[in-house]
């Protein structure tokens, strides 16, 4: 009788335990490894607020709690570098909002967040691809450090046709050096 009680107990133990164990992992885990699950996973399940991190200074893409850098945005950042690039560079024109916020204005369009991944990977920020963006900043990056105006300023750009593929061909240049 204790038998039956205790391998019953256990039995009961190990179901809780798997069921658990799947609604954790259903949770806190991205559904597989491929670039567009994990992409449309992050951008629009997750959320978070880029705090300013979106943008690159002497080098270095990193803000104050930014939330590209939280682990799991970092499994994309994972994937090959330039079949990720190629991924992101495709996905410039898509205007659909994300759930990721850019504090404290609005959320990013698709588009934007995958230049501001972009500018991650390559350490680049989209206005320095080209001088002649400069002009859409009020010529000159120094009269322009509101992130409003750029924010503004990029999506424009990427509900514009013809930017949108200037900027792919720009982005695909910088990928494609040796």
């Amino acid at each position: 009788m204790i038998k039956k009680i205790l391998i019953s107990g256990f039995v009961i133990i190990v179901v809780v335990f798997i069921i658990g164990y799947a609604m954790i992992n259903e949770i806190f885990h991205i559904p597989d490894s491929k670039i567009e699950t994990t992409w449309t996973y992050l951008a629009d399940t997750t959320g978070g607020c880029l705090v300013g991190g979106q943008y690159c200074h002497d080098g270095k893409c990193r803000g104050q709690a930014c939330c590209l850098d939280n682990r799991m945005w970092q499994v994309l950042f994972e994937f090959d570098k330039k079949e990720l690039s190629y991924f992101l560079v495709e996905q410039l024109n898509d205007t659909a909002t994300s759930k990721v916020h850019t504090c404290p204005y609005f959320n990013a369009s698709k588009g934007e967040l995958a230049t501001y991944c972009l500018h991650r990977i390559y350490k680049i920020n989209w206005y320095d691809l080209d001088s002649s963006y400069y002009k859409y900043i009020d010529g000159s990056l120094e009269q322009s450090k509101d992130y409003y105006s750029l924010q503004e300023v990029l999506q424009g750009l990427l509900e514009n046709e013809v930017e949108v593929e200037n900027m792919k061909r720009k982005w695909t240049e910088l990928i494609n050096e040796p």
